[in-house]
């Protein structure tokens, strides 16, 4: 058996992800692929050391949602450099947690956070 490395975990969520979903547009980059890319900063604090590593992939097992430098889908960015630029993130924030709210809401309903009985 291969011991398995980190091309093999990026070669699993992307093209052989893609493959087992029969989306030969997804996956890869490509022409006739969809423009779908993100960049993550592998380097900085809290995820790297503030210099680039010899392999920096391995450095993917520290990120985080602040790690994420830009997203793009469908060839359109919708976070650049850091910052959401599709809508307000203020709004959508806000949006967002009234949506959270909501499922709270459902879930107090049916006694999901009531403390259990040891």
């Amino acid at each position: 058996m291969k011991k398995p490395t980190i091309w093999d975990a990026v070669s699993g969520v992307t093209h052989v992800a893609a493959d087992g979903l029969r989306r030969p547009d997804l996956g890869r980059i490509a022409p006739g692929a969809k423009a779908d890319l993100i960049s993550v900063g592998v380097s900085g604090l809290l995820v790297g050391t503030g210099a680039l590593p010899p392999e920096p992939l391995k450095n993917l097992l520290y990120a985080h949602g602040l790690s994420v430098r830009n997203v793009m889908t469908d060839g359109n960015f919708q976070i650049m450099d850091g910052e959401l630029v599709v809508d307000d993130q203020d709004n959508v924030t806000r949006r967002g947690g009234q949506a959270v709210q909501k499922i709270w809401g459902l879930f107090e309903d049916e006694d999901w956070f009531k403390p259990t009985a040891r």
